[in-house]
């Protein structure tokens, strides 16, 4: 058990497993709730089409899969919001077709725009993070300020409008961070129980190559972000290596004139690697202790809850 090769598929189980239970969250609550109320509620004329305005902040999306996790992101996105924030969900043109048919009934809150560049066909590996450090990108967005959600992400409770006064804002990083958890070890007849191997996985992240002197928040799949300035950091260093993009723009934000939050204020707009009581979540379920997590599908819950039925009567 204490071999390299049996920590790795430790790891790769406990990964898959915690991504089973997000996705589970997810579709528990699409089929028990979210299903009907956006049947019998958001697409009942109860609201009114959200008519984007310039200074109107846009919820963004991204994904070339046709999943009900997306569909779950975004559905949740839109109530969080209050259901005062259109979306636009970025896509690659080969799944356009099966997006359209995915979120059919949601064409007046989401628009879906494809990426028209002949070199990203998918948004795996570097294709999202090289697509987000162009200038041109940022150029075409119809808004001021965003909010970037990720599938693995999640909105736990309504949010504050104040967010958008940052020039950018998202998770804390936590660099050194590493998860620990017993296994129990048993004999081959399975009678007796002789110790505990204890698998524990310390993170690689791409964020360690910031120093504390520059910033120390910023993950990028729960981010608010001003457009504006994202197209003057292109312009100030335009990118031409494989740095993640969330990295890119941490380390030149402090080089430009900016409302960035505390790191306490941070902490309270969402967690990744580290705990807190935040709005918002950004792949946590890969990081966070069972227990941590559980606060967070339980908050989760309970808001969302709250918010279906006062929006139901």
């Amino acid at each position: 058990m204490e071999s390299i090769k049996t920590d790795s598929a430790i790891n790769k189980f406990m990964q898959g497993y915690a991504k089973a239970q997000f996705e589970s969250h997810c579709k528990y609550l699409m089929d028990t709730t979210l299903n009907a109320w956006t049947k019998n509620v958001l697409l009942s004329n109860k609201y009114p089409l959200v008519v984007q305005k310039e200074d109107d902040p846009l919820l963004i999306f991204f994904e070339d899969r046709a999943t009900e996790t997306l569909r779950f992101t975004i559905l949740n996105s839109l109530i969080m919001c209050r259901l005062k924030i259109r979306g636009v969900l970025y896509t690659v043109p080969s799944a356009l077709d099966k997006l359209k048919d995915l979120l059919s009934d949601l064409k007046d809150w989401v628009d879906i725009v494809p990426i028209e560049d002949k070199d990203i066909k998918t948004f795996a590996g570097e294709n999202y993070s090289n697509l987000l450090k162009r200038k041109s990108f940022w150029e075409n967005i119809p808004a001021k300020k965003v909010l970037i959600i990720h599938t693995d992400a999640l909105l736990i409770e309504p949010i504050d409008f104040a967010i958008f006064n940052y020039t950018y804002i998202g998770a804390p990083w936590s660099p050194s961070k590493y998860l620990s958890f017993p296994i129990y070890r048993y004999s081959k007849d399975l009678m007796s129980e002789y110790g505990t191997h204890w698998w524990t996985n310390k993170f690689n992240f791409n964020n360690e190559k910031i120093s504390s002197e520059e910033i120390p928040f910023g993950n990028g799949g729960l981010t608010v972000r001003d457009t504006a300035k994202m197209i003057e950091i292109c312009n100030l260093e335009p990118s031409t290596n494989e740095e993640p993009e969330d990295v890119y723009f941490g380390r030149l934000l402090r080089s430009t004139k900016c409302n960035l939050p505390s790191v306490r204020e941070a902490r309270r707009f969402a967690c990744e690697t580290e705990y807190s009581e935040s709005i918002g979540s950004h792949a946590s379920h890969l990081y966070l202790k069972q227990e941590e997590q559980a606060k967070i599908y339980s908050r989760h819950i309970s808001h969302l809850t709250g918010i279906i039925m006062a929006s139901s009567t």
